[in-house]
């Protein structure tokens, strides 16, 4: 057989013959240039993740400090002589609200806001039995009656501690909230209510915008057991199933 194959090799024409030698150097050429491309895609792939993954590190970075601020101030409107003053010398008169104690509120909340709006605040609010004050900042959604009192209502549920509330955030945004208590003497009575409106969409879009290498980023926001944030596509999927 082998025999016969050389045989008509050399009876061959000299184009075959030319095509039949250069065959397996083109074969072997071809497997090289498959193998290159191959290795080029799979190092493109990798890099494309790693930055992909850093800048979703970044966003989360941004996204939790924000965040953790805005817990922040909300220990610090606590714990405000202004706030702690007013609100005390509020409920010891009874219904009667001492003079400047609504504008004193108002200032004292108009500086946080200053100073925090960066972090996507749209207002802060303290609601007592006598009266509600808003500082600056907060948009045309106005806030139903039933909102806010479902918002009271968790507060005074937490006793004391930030409550999330999540529910409302395609139209309001999401809420901090929690009752106020009273530092002196450790009475730790109830003086009112602290909310605090954080517009989640315009803080997940500026920072979405600024990953402009990639097409697209969907986030979900968890704090400890309690989801925060989950866009409109992942809805359906149970808290289960998003950890």
């Amino acid at each position: 057989m082998f025999h016969i194959l050389i045989n008509k090799l050399k009876n061959a024409p000299l184009a075959q013959k030319i095509l039949i030698i250069l065959l397996p150097g083109i074969t072997l050429l071809a497997i090289f240039i498959f193998i290159g491309f191959a290795l080029i895609v799979c190092s493109s792939n990798q890099l494309l993740y790693r930055v992909s993954g850093e800048l979703l590190s970044y966003s989360s970075t941004d996204i939790s400090r924000n965040l953790d601020s805005i817990q922040s101030m909300a220990d610090f409107i606590l714990e405000d002589n202004t706030i702690q003053k007013s609100l005390s010398s509020t409920k010891d008169s009874g219904d009667q609200t001492p003079s400047n104690v609504y504008s004193d509120i108002q200032g004292t909340l108009n500086t946080y806001f200053q100073r925090y709006k960066q972090d996507y605040i749209d207002y802060i609010e303290i609601i007592n039995e006598n009266f509600s004050v808003l500082s600056s900042g907060m948009d045309s959604r106005v806030m139903p009656l039933t909102l806010q009192q479902e918002l009271i209502k968790v507060a005074r549920e937490g006793d004391g501690r930030l409550c999330w509330i999540t529910d409302y955030c395609d139209t309001y945004g999401i809420f901090l909230v929690r009752t106020i208590k009273r530092i002196e003497h450790f009475s730790l009575d109830e003086l009112g209510t602290l909310i605090i409106n954080i517009n989640i969409n315009d803080m997940l879009t500026d920072i979405s915008s600024a990953n402009d290498s990639m097409d697209s980023v969907t986030y979900i926001l968890r704090s400890e057991d309690q989801v925060l944030y989950v866009p409109e596509s992942l809805k359906n999927i149970s808290a289960k199933e998003l950890g």
